[in-house]
C-alpha cells in the first residue's frame, strides 16, 4: 500500500512520464556555451556562488547534486577485446512538466575536449527518451567517452531549476552466441570527488578468469595524473594514469593488483585539487560478462 501511494505521488509531481525511442537535436541556443570549456567554466562560478561562505573542505565529497546536469562516466561506440564491439543505449529524462532542452558534450577519451561543442536537445514534458547507440547513431562520433548532459533554458543559459537524469547501458554481442552481455552506467553528479581523500574501488577481481580496468574522468581545465595502488594484502603494485582536460582514461590495469584469490581492490590519490570521477571494471574472459564499481570518498 504504502508503495503505492508513493508511486501516486510521484506521478502527481511529475505529471505523466512518457517513454520514447527518439531523441530531438535542436539548434544550439544563441546564449549557449560554445564549447566544453566554457560550459565547464559557467557551471565552476555557479558552484562557487553556491557553496560562498560555506568553506567546504578539499577532501569532502560533494553530495548536492542540483539535478540540473550530470556526467555518463562512459560511453561508446567501439570494437573491443576477443570480438566485441560495444555501443552505448542512453536514456535521458525529464522529471518536470515542462519542455525541457538539454546539452551534451561528448568529452572523447585520452584528448583535450577543451574546444569540444555541445549538441542540444528537447526533451518534452515527463519525457523519457532512449537512443540506441547514442555516440554512434546520434553524435556520429566512435571510440569512447564521457558524456557531459546540462540543462538550459532556450536562451542557452543554464537552468537550475531543472530535474534531470540519465542511464546507459554499454553493451556488445556475446561472440559466439546470438545474446549480449552488457554493463550499465548510472547518472552521476558532476561534483562527485574532489581533490585528495581516502578514495577507494572495490569488487574487482584480476587472474586468469577475469581482467580489469580503471576509468578516471578529469572535469578540470588542465592535464592531471592520478596513482592506482592496490589495496589487497600481498601485492604492492601501484600504476599512474594521466588524464587530459575534460577527458576521461579507461586502461587495463597491469598484473599484479589481484591478491592470490584474484580480488582487486583500489585505493587512488591525484595531483588535481578541482573534480573528477573514477570508475573500475571487471569483465570474464570467458563469457565477457561484467560489472562496474564506482569509486568512493571515505568521510570520517
Amino acid at each position: 500500500m504504502k508503495r503505492a501511494v508513493v508511486a501516486l505521488m510521484f506521478i502527481s509531481c511529475v505529471g505523466p512520464l512518457l517513454a520514447d525511442s527518439a531523441i530531438r537535436e535542436v539548434a544550439a541556443p544563441a546564449g549557449g556555451p560554445k564549447t566544453a570549456g566554457e560550459v565547464i567554466r559557467r557551471f565552476q562560478a555557479a558552484r562557487i556562488a553556491r557553496t560562498a561562505g560555506m568553506h567546504p573542505s578539499p577532501d569532502v565529497i560533494y553530495v548536492d547534486w542540483q539535478q540540473d546536469r550530470f556526467i555518463i562516466p562512459i560511453a561508446g561506440n567501439t570494437p573491443g577485446s576477443f570480438g566485441t564491439y560495444f555501443r552505448s543505449d542512453v536514456t535521458f529524462a525529464n522529471l518536470l512538466n515542462r519542455q525541457q532542452q538539454i546539452g551534451v558534450v561528448y568529452l572523447q577519451a585520452g584528448q583535450d575536449n577543451t574546444n569540444e561543442s555541445p549538441r542540444y536537445f528537447n526533451l518534452g514534458p515527463g519525457a523519457i527518451l532512449t537512443s540506441f547507440d547514442f555516440v554512434g547513431n546520434t553524435l556520429g562520433r566512435s571510440g569512447i567517452g564521457s558524456l557531459f548532459v546540462f540543462a538550459t533554458d532556450a536562451q542557452g543559459n543554464s537552468d537550475t531549476t531543472a530535474k534531470i537524469d540519465g542511464y546507459s547501458r554499454i553493451w556488445t554481442p556475446q561472440p559466439g552466441s546470438t545474446g549480449s552481455v552488457s554493463q550499465n552506467f548510472d547518472a552521476i553528479t558532476n561534483d562527485d570527488l574532489q581533490g585528495n581523500g581516502l578514495t577507494y574501488i572495490m569488487g574487482l577481481r584480476q587472474n586468469s578468469q577475469f581482467r580489469s580496468n580503471i576509468g578516471i574522468v578529469n572535469l578540470s581545465l588542465a592535464t592531471h595524473t592520478w596513482t592506482v595502488i592496490s589495496l589487497e594484502g600481498g601485492t604492492s603494485a601501484t600504476s599512474t594514469v594521466t588524464v587530459p582536460p575534460l577527458s576521461v582514461v579507461q586502461t587495463g590495469l597491469p598484473a599484479g593488483f589481484g591478491n592470490a584469490s584474484g580480488v582487486v581492490t583500489l585505493g587512488l590519490t591525484t595531483d588535481t585539487p578541482d573534480l573528477w570521477s573514477a570508475y573500475g571494471t571487471t569483465n570474464d574472459n570467458t563469457t565477457g560478462d561484467g560489472w562496474v564499481s564506482r569509486a568512493k570518498r571515505f568521510t570520517p
